[in-house]
């Protein structure tokens, strides 16, 4: 195989080098962010960021086979290139290149990996291996997948305690942020996040009882109400929210919520009638969490039905054919998963209460196997999840290792026959 610029660009952006990089004057690297690939005139890589020695810089970055190519292509005298920041090459062979920082990758990827990272390149499938692999679930590979699993739960919930201690310890604040952002779902979790911030649980707290209230904050504040609606329930969730508004000093935020390529049924208008129907019979998020000790348990407290408004409509001002908008199975069992799991988790972690955490492994257990295009990659390959936990495990499986390019400490897959190798310069 041939060594190409594109395969050292391919190298470098997916930084298949885990490992402690130095310059070739002995000055510790820490790459940052490896910077965005151009396809214009100028360096290889715009906008990286990276720290040399102890100085962090900001710049652009250039790739070579050899570093005295820089000057054969007249990057010297481009001012295009004043902004190098570092000079990635596969072998430094020019002593008298003095523009920038080299990196000399050939001291930290091995060659005999050359033609597998070439391979990944052409392939470019979320499952790197996929062409490749033989399934062979031996009993240690499949304590490996649960492992993963495993450690998927106490990376959320670790993210979990931190948010929580961000709110000094108040659960109650904590969950509904969390709870928010898994009602926005991939699309909408930022705004959802937002909204949760500007409309604290204990306002919300304090409409207990009144849905339309309940409704009003966070359509309102969602920015998702006008005072030219025609339909008069948006008008009363209009007048609603401009009196609390008002009556509570809330500084308006409208943070942007998307309705393209979404179903019907997920547009942030119903999440948001939903949540309010939700939130509005529950006391206590934690004592709500706490007592989710089985999928029927928890499909109680989300029996609920939402405003009759939404039963003709998606949006404001905008009549259908009636359909009740309860909450769908998949859509509680992603709460389930992405909510209730981690608090139950950081609760018995942070308690010593480990029953909690037994409690939150049972819940996974019980819950069917998540869909995406990322286990349906794993299906195609034999790789199916039989529940929630065992589909987490792929995620974090996916997240840690396949689109990092971990190939070599995977423990599935075509580069078990590198694993056994005496390769200590490779630990990807």
């Amino acid at each position: 195989m041939i060594l190409s610029e594109n395969l050292l660009h391919f190298i470098w952006e997916k930084k298949v080098f885990n490992i402690k990089l130095t310059t070739v004057c002995n000055k510790s690297i820490e790459i940052i962010d490896t910077g965005i690939r151009n396809t214009n005139q100028g360096a290889d890589f715009l906008f990286a960021r990276i720290l040399i020695g102890d100085t962090e810089w900001a710049g652009n970055v250039e790739i070579h086979i050899t570093s005295q190519e820089y000057n054969h292509h007249g990057h010297d005298l481009d001012l295009n290139y004043n902004n190098v920041i570092l000079h990635v090459v596969w072998l430094h062979d020019c002593s008298s290149y003095t523009y920038s920082p080299i990196l000399e990758l050939s001291n930290y990827i091995n060659k005999e990996l050359l033609p597998f990272y070439h391979e990944l390149m052409k392939g470019q499938s979320l499952i790197p291996c996929s062409k490749s692999i033989l399934v062979n679930q031996d009993e240690k590979i499949s304590s490996w997948i649960s492992s993963l699993g495993h450690q998927r739960q106490v990376d959320r919930a670790t993210k979990f305690i931190e948010l929580l201690n961000s709110f000094n310890g108040n659960w109650e604040q904590a969950i509904w942020v969390l709870l928010c952002r898994n009602f926005g779902l991939m699309v909408n979790t930022n705004s959802f996040n937002e909204l949760a911030f500007s409309i604290p649980i204990s306002l919300v707290r304090k409409y207990r009882g009144s849905r339309l209230s309940i409704e009003a904050l966070l359509m309102g504040q969602a920015g998702l109400l006008s005072e030219s609606f025609k339909d008069e329930y948006a008008m009363e969730l209009w007048i609603e929210f401009k009196r609390l508004k008002g009556l509570h000093k809330i500084n308006f935020h409208s943070p942007p919520v998307y309705f393209l390529r979404m179903r019907p049924a997920s547009f942030p208008t119903i999440r948001l009638a939903q949540l309010s129907s939700f939130i509005e019979n529950i006391t206590s998020l934690l004592s709500f969490c706490k007592s989710c000790n089985s999928t029927k348990s928890v499909m109680h407290f989300f029996n609920v039905q939402v405003s009759p408004y939404w039963d003709n409509h998606y949006l404001f001002d905008s009549l259908v054919n009636t359909h009740p908008k309860s909450f769908g199975n998949t859509f509680i069992y992603t709460l389930i998963i992405n909510t209730i799991v981690p608090v139950l988790t950081s609760y018995g972690r942070m308690s010593g209460e480990k029953q909690y955490i037994t409690q939150a492994n049972s819940l996974l257990i019980n819950l069917p196997p998540e869909s995406n295009k990322i286990i349906k990659e794993f299906k195609k390959i034999g790789f199916i999840p039989r529940n929630a936990k065992e589909s987490q495990s792929y995620l974090h499986l996916y997240n840690a290792y396949c689109s990092k390019i971990k190939c070599t400490q995977c423990e599935i897959g075509i580069c078990s026959n590198y694993r056994d190798s005496d390769y200590s310069i490779i630990q990807l």
